[in-house]
């Protein structure tokens, strides 16, 4: 049983045996009708989140920097605001705002409920009718924001920390989800930086030793998405050097385009990534969750999946 949080939905998960699926869909109801939170129950949950603040970002200079790269490029947006929230907002958080925040989110009408294992469809379907059908629900009352801000040029902010030696963060506007240059960004991507034999990998931290690291990330919501490239600099090379390699490795791969082999390198990793992580229980419910949640489509991930092995080099 765990949970967590991303910029536009909360996941609860359970892992168990089959048998206890009825248990499971009224303990998670019971959550939704009778919850009944106190003071007490907040104050002892924001102690947690501050101190897995003190842990992942306090103590995290990774962190720090992505945190100061979202409110650089979103500025007032939500994006710009780190998922585990601000800590000034979250020491004003009272009992109420926690009360109105779940009575206006929690109700079967803003929830997805996914199950994925052994068990019989329509018995299954039936029982969760059946225990759903006598909640509550309601029209969510979501706040209105107007669309990521557009960049006007490059901007650049620099944290000062007692580390041993510099760290470069690069953050680009990305595609949004539905955009076919998503999919393409994301290949590029791996053959750049997302696999042992990638370009990236091979040339700033193997013959050049510039870095002692570099990846890649790139987000998927709907709109509002950021393509990052980290750069962990070796001792003895300055953070200019490494941003001047990563700029020649990018004019490098715009003049001379994807290999065959590199194709096949990104479509084999791809493929076994995606179905090594369906092999679990969780991993196979994921994907029809993000499927559904974003597309209404829980087939859409394999769609996808089907993509990926038709691009091409010039794409």
């Amino acid at each position: 049983v765990n949970a967590y949080t991303k910029k536009d939905a909360t996941v609860y998960y359970e892992v168990f045996p089959a048998k206890h699926l009825p248990q499971v869909i009224a303990m998670e109801t019971d959550r939704l009708a009778n919850i009944a939170l106190t003071k007490k129950d907040v104050t002892s949950e924001l102690e947690i989140v501050f101190e897995e603040m003190r842990m992942r970002i306090g103590s995290n200079f990774q962190a720090q920097q992505y945190i100061e790269l979202e409110k650089l490029v979103f500025s007032a947006h939500p994006h710009g605001r780190p998922i585990i929230g601000l800590e000034e907002d979250l020491r004003a958080l009272s009992l109420s705002d926690s009360n109105h925040f779940f009575s206006n989110f929690y109700h079967p009408e803003n929830a997805l409920a996914v199950i994925a294992g052994d068990f019989d469809f329509n018995a299954t379907q039936a029982l969760i009718n059946n225990a759903y059908s006598k909640l509550q629900s309601h029209q969510t009352q979501r706040p209105k924001f107007a669309p990521p801000p557009l960049l006007s040029g490059e901007k650049s902010v620099y944290l000062k920390r007692p580390v041993q030696a510099d760290s470069l963060l690069i953050g680009y506007r990305a595609p949004d989800l539905d955009d076919p240059d998503h999919l393409r960004l994301s290949f590029a991507s791996k053959v750049l930086f997302g696999m042992d034999s990638s370009r990236g990998l091979v040339r700033m931290v193997r013959e050049k030793k510039i870095a002692l690291s570099v990846g890649a990330d790139q987000d998927s919501y709907p709109n509002g998405n950021l393509f990052t490239v980290s750069m962990n600099v070796r001792t003895g090379h300055t953070r200019q050097e490494a941003q001047n390699e990563f700029d020649s490795l990018i004019a490098d791969f715009i003049r001379e385009g994807v290999s065959d082999s590199e194709m096949a390198r990104v479509k084999n990793s791809v493929t076994y990534s995606m179905l090594s992580e369906s092999k679990s229980v969780f991993g196979f419910a994921n994907w029809l969750a993000m499927g559904e949640f974003y597309w209404r489509n829980p087939d859409k991930v394999f769609e996808i999946l089907n993509r990926y092995q038709t691009l091409t080099p010039s794409e």
